[in-house]
């Protein structure tokens, strides 16, 4: 096992292989230490654990048991402060989706401790976003940003300190995506329509045909721009399409069909089936190419070349003020981002700051060198 993609198949092949249940596979240290960092950066510790083809003597399954004990209780903090702060919202009668994470947490796996998370994401309509802020920041929670942006994203965070060294953070999404083109394709009364409210004691998550386009979705836009693509996002999108009932497969197909998702839809599903595949997936992505293949989304089955993202964004907006005020967030952020990345400095050095700040971003962009 010589690199990362070899690793991330075998621990595909853990999770989803029932004939290997009974075999405990003989790993060097060397093995071992690599299956343990690639469960944990791709957050399927608890799948991986969940099949006996690991020892429960080796270190291995020592090493990743101990990352999900702590895991769970870290875990059992957050859902009680989500939980408190989404009662709080529904209270102050501002309506939301919980999306992603959270809601496929409840909705998609057997316990919700087996979906390994670090926030809670909400969609809510555009004219809430202020009265969202306020009940967030009456239980405590701060923008850890200092601002919010309006071009770059289509999202606030919201953060609220715990304990030690654990935070909730709620990123609070006014769009579906932030890719223009796709966004348009979702309004928030249709997501809140079909929430399921039933699930979770009155809290509406994103239903499972809304949730199976989204993660597709979502996936996609990660891999355009050369990002990790995590495998429990791959085993995300596993579990919605084999616990999908006739009708919610049913209104899948259509969404994908009248929003002109389908040849999408069906390239990355096949992404998935190189990890996770299954009848259910086979049979979905047959159905997904008989419809009409529209070439409108073909950008998503792309990998963009360094700074290409940025470029199809302007180039969404056009010559217009919104492609002004997208450069000016990339490059010119209100100076209270500069004080949260850098700490307080005299207004005389913010030159230097942001400079410094554009250089980093170059070298993550073109590199991919973290800042």
């Amino acid at each position: 096992m010589n690199n990362s993609s070899d690793q991330r198949a075998l621990i595909a092949n853990l999770i989803s292989s029932n004939a290997l249940s009974s075999i405990a596979i003989p790993l060097s240290e060397g093995q071992a230490t690599a299956i343990v960092q690639t469960a944990i950066e791709n957050g399927v510790v608890e799948q991986v654990l969940a099949n006996a083809a690991i020892s429960k003597s080796s270190d291995c399954y020592k090493s990743l048991s101990k990352f999900a004990t702590s895991n769970t209780i870290k875990l059992a903090l957050i859902d009680s402060a989500a939980l408190n702060a989404l009662n709080a919202l529904k209270n102050a009668s501002i309506p939301y989706v919980v999306l992603k994470g959270f809601a496929l947490a409840h909705t998609a796996y057997n316990k919700p401790t087996d979906r390994q998370r670090a926030d809670v994401d909400i969609l809510i309509d555009q004219k809430d976003k202020e009265g969202a802020a306020k009940v967030l920041e009456h239980l405590g929670f701060v923008n850890p940003r200092g601002w919010s942006p309006t071009e770059i994203v289509q999202q606030y965070s919201m953060r609220k300190v715990l304990s030690h060294g654990i935070a909730l953070d709620f990123d609070i999404h006014t769009q579906l995506s932030n890719d223009i083109a796709v966004a348009k394709q979702f309004t928030f009364e249709e997501l809140y329509r079909n929430a399921n409210a039933e699930r979770l004691n009155g809290i509406p998550l994103n239903s499972k045909p809304f949730a199976l386009i989204h993660a597709l979705l979502h996936m996609l836009h990660h891999r355009q721009k050369g990002d990790l693509i995590k495998l429990i996002w791959f085993y995300d999108i596993h579990l919605l399409i084999n616990n999908i009932s006739d009708s919610e497969r049913n209104l899948l197909l259509d969404l994908c069909a009248n929003k002109h998702f389908s040849k999408v839809a069906a390239f990355a599903l096949g992404l998935c089936g190189e990890y996770f595949n299954s009848n259910g997936l086979s049979d979905l992505q047959r159905d997904l190419n008989t419809h009409k293949q529209s070439t409108k989304y073909d950008y998503l089955m792309t990998i963009n070349k360094p700074m290409g993202n940025v470029m199809q964004e302007l180039s969404k907006r056009g010559l217009s003020f919104r492609s002004l005020k997208l450069l000016q967030e990339m490059l010119f952020p209100p100076v209270a981002e500069l004080h949260v990345k850098y700490g307080s400095f005299n207004a005389v050095y913010a030159p230097y700051y942001y400079i410094k700040r554009i250089m980093g971003g170059l070298m993550y962009k073109l590199f991919k060198v973290k800042r």
